[in-house]
């Protein structure tokens, strides 16, 4: 079974800046109307592979990446206001990059922009092996009419005699109503769902054997523990600390965090792994054991019958041979059982 990874997270007014997580996504240096400032970031070996998708009634100013999180830092006024849903996807190495870019849009146009997100997509294919797409979406939806809609709606508490219910400051109580279903658990696990069905869809058009699945181990019924991605940073990191282990010709060791963690997860699935091994022979042992019974068996017992019908034992001859027989309890072979059946006989 192949990799299946898809993560979401929030980009927040207080902690982060919307035009400058967009700049280092796509590898374009926008300006920052919040800060004054110009957000840039150094050159990739492989720049990154961008597209913005948007729906119908949205204003054509969307497509302009600069002005669309300029736009979207302005109208989310709060301080902590939650600017973005960034979304990560694994793309499948199996997959060709042409594959992998038409997967990608079919999936965020069904999922995302269809519900009336504006999507802005990186595709980063820097290391060979980990191509990803970084998915960064609006989290408020536009009107009709190319304007900006709410997030959520008020919806005052009434009594059973249709008077405003009051709190203990006297203020008028009210539940808020959420006018998308964007933040729902339920929707996460769509996504996950859907991404891993269109991947499967993708392997099965170009001829592929492989399958993902967006369940857990432990849903698929995999005896596995799973890993923790690395950060870009932490891979880096990483990465320069293989290149000094081979240079001074020492053992890697890890140094991050989470690759310490991950270098423990691989010692612990060993064990699992060699464990489920174990079983596996011991079962066919069994199995071998029980087939060579069935197959023995009936040819033992004819012949100990015919034996017994024919020898002349005595009733003490007979006691002492219950007496052994219950002696030896455990396994005899075919070749023995054999060879005393011969030696009676004779």
């Amino acid at each position: 079974m192949s990799l299946f990874y898809l993560s979401v997270r929030n980009i927040n007014k207080a902690k982060q800046s919307a035009v400058a997580s967009a700049s280092y996504k796509s590898g374009e240096s926008l300006f920052s109307e919040r800060d004054n400032e110009l957000k840039s970031y150094k050159e990739r070996t492989v720049m990154p592979e961008t597209h913005i998708l948007a729906p119908s009634h949205a204003p054509e100013w969307v497509y302009n990446r600069e002005r669309l999180w300029n736009e979207v830092e302005s109208v989310e006024r709060n301080y902590n206001s939650r600017l973005a849903k960034e979304i990560i996807v694994a793309l499948p190495v199996e997959l060709d990059k042409e594959n992998q870019s038409q997967m990608l849009l079919e999936y965020v146009k069904d999922n995302f922009v269809s519900k009336g997100m504006v999507a802005d997509v990186s595709i980063h294919r820097d290391v060979n092996h980990n191509p990803h797409a970084h998915i960064m979406l609006t989290t408020r939806p536009f009107n009709e009419d190319g304007s900006w809609g709410n997030k959520k709606k008020k919806e005052y508490i009434f009594d059973e005699k249709g008077n405003h219910v009051l709190n203990d400051k006297g203020e008028k109580k009210y539940k808020t109503i959420a006018l998308t279903d964007w933040d729902k658990k339920e929707s996460l696990i769509e996504w996950r769902k859907n991404f891993a069905d269109k991947v499967n869809e993708f392997y099965k058009l170009n001829g592929i054997s492989e399958t993902v699945s967006h369940e857990s181990y432990e849903n698929q019924g995999i005896d596995k523990l799973p890993k923790q991605r690395l950060t870009l940073e932490e891979y880096a990191i990483e990465k320069r600390e293989k290149e000094r282990a081979v240079q001074k010709g020492i053992d890697y060791e890890p140094v991050t965090f989470y690759a310490k963690g991950n270098k423990e997860i691989d010692k612990a699935n060993n064990e699992l792994q060699r464990i489920a091994k174990e079983k596996e022979l011991l079962s066919k042992k069994i199995v071998s054991l029980s087939e060579y019974r069935e197959v023995r068996n009936d040819d033992l017992i004819n012949g100990l019958r015919s034996i017994r019908k024919s020898a002349n034992l005595s009733t003490d001859d007979w006691k002492s041979l219950k007496v052994v027989a219950k002696r030896i309890s455990g396994f005899v072979d075919f070749n023995s059982a054999k060879s005393n059946i011969s030696k009676l006989d004779n």
